[in-house]
C-alpha cells in the first residue's frame, strides 16, 4: 500500500499527509489566480470593431434606408388669403384697363383724306382706261411712253401727296403702308413703260385691277377709323 501511495505521490495519511495536501493546494492556487486574471482584449476588440464597420455597399444601403425613413416633404401651398388678394388685384386691374378704353389707338377719321384717296384713284383709273383704249386702236403698234409721260408725272405727284398726308398723321400705320405700296407700284410700272417704250394690253388690265384693290384697301382703312370713333363707346348711343 505504501508503495502505491509513493508511486501516486500521495501521502499515506496522518499529519504528514495533511501537510502534503495543503502544500499541493497552495501550489495550485497561483495558477488558478493567473487563469482568472483578465486577458488583453486590444487586438481582439480591434478586429471585432473593424468587422462591425460598414463596407462601401453597406454605407450606400444604410444611407438609402435612412432616406426612406425620412418623412415625405409637405408640398408648399398658397395661403387662401394670398389667393383672394391675387383675385382682387386682377379684378381691379381689369377694371382699370376697361376704364382706359378711351385711349386712342387709331387716328380720327379724316374726310379730306378719304376724298384724296377717291380723287387719286379716279385719276389712276382714267389714265389706265385711256392707255387701254389707245392700245386697242394702235394694235399691233406700240404704245410709246412719250405720249403718256405727262400723265405719268402728274399722277405720281398726286400719289406722293397722298402718301405725305398719310405719313403726317400719327397712329396711321396701315394707311401709310398702303399709300407707300401704291407709290412703289406706280414707279415700277412707269419705269417699265419707259424702258420698253410699250405697254402690253394684258399688263394694262392686270395693273389697273391691282391699283383698284390697293385704293379700295386704303379707303376701307380710312372708313374703319370713322367706325372706331362712332362705335368706341356704347353709352353715347
Amino acid at each position: 500500500m505504501s508503495s502505491l501511495f509513493e508511486k501516486l505521490h500521495l501521502p499515506c495519511g496522518g499529519a504528514g499527509g495533511r501537510e502534503h495536501a495543503l502544500q499541493r493546494r497552495d501550489a495550485r492556487l497561483p495558477r488558478a489566480r493567473k487563469n482568472l486574471q483578465p486577458q488583453p482584449f486590444a487586438a481582439h476588440s480591434t478586429g471585432v470593431a473593424a468587422s462591425l464597420q460598414p463596407t462601401g455597399l453597406g454605407r450606400v444601403a444604410a444611407k438609402g434606408q435612412m432616406m426612406q425613413m425620412r418623412p415625405p416633404a409637405v408640398p408648399a401651398t398658397v395661403p387662401p388669403t394670398f389667393r383672394w388678394l391675387s383675385l382682387v388685384f386682377s379684378v381691379l386691374l381689369f377694371g382699370f384697363l376697361a376704364s382706359c378704353s378711351g385711349v386712342k389707338l387709331v387716328p380720327d377719321y379724316d374726310a379730306e383724306a378719304a376724298k384724296a384717296i377717291t380723287d387719286t384713284s379716279a385719276e389712276v383709273f382714267a389714265f389706265y382706261d385711256k392707255m387701254i383704249e389707245a392700245k386697242a386702236k394702235a394694235n399691233p403698234a406700240k404704245l410709246p411712253y412719250a405720249a403718256f409721260a405727262g400723265d405719268w408725272g402728274k399722277i405720281e405727284t398726286d400719289v406722293r401727296v397722298l402718301m405725305v398726308r398719310e405719313e403726317s398723321r400719327p397712329l396711321n400705320t396701315e394707311s401709310q403702308r398702303i399709300a407707300r405700296t401704291i407709290l412703289e407700284f406706280w414707279q415700277k410700272y412707269r419705269a417699265g413703260h419707259q424702258k420698253t417704250d410699250d405697254y402690253s394690253a394684258f399688263l394694262l388690265g392686270q395693273h389697273r385691277d391691282r391699283f383698284q384693290r390697293l385704293f379700295t384697301a386704303a379707303l376701307v382703312a380710312e372708313k374703319a377709323k370713322a367706325l372706331a370713333v362712332e362705335d368706341s363707346d356704347a353709352k353715347k348711343e
